[in-house]
């Protein structure tokens, strides 16, 4: 997957705001979820600054990966929903 439209500014200007010098950094987020008959797993997600999204995936090492894809091109939170959306091929 390319990201790189995707991301963020990350511009050094005198007059670019803080918020645009840095990106986000990408974290996993865990949460245990209850199945029809009873039994508990694990789902994983992501979150950077104030938006997490929970229960993308039931494969942490695809999650790991995505997140480090974010992390490495510097992917902005305002595209998250659609980097979601992208990860899970729709």
């Amino acid at each position: 997957m390319d990201y790189r439209s995707l991301s963020g500014s990350r511009s050094k200007g005198r007059n670019a705001r803080k918020s645009e010098e840095a990106y986000n950094v990408w974290q996993i987020t865990t949460i245990r979820t209850a199945a029809e008959n009873g039994e508990e797993y694990e789902t994983y997600g992501i979150r950077t600054g104030e938006t997490v999204i929970n229960d993308i995936s039931p494969n942490r090492h695809k999650i790991e990966e995505f997140i480090r894809q974010l992390n490495s091109l510097g992917a902005s939170e305002i595209h998250a929903y659609e980097l979601v959306e992208d990860f899970l091929g729709r």
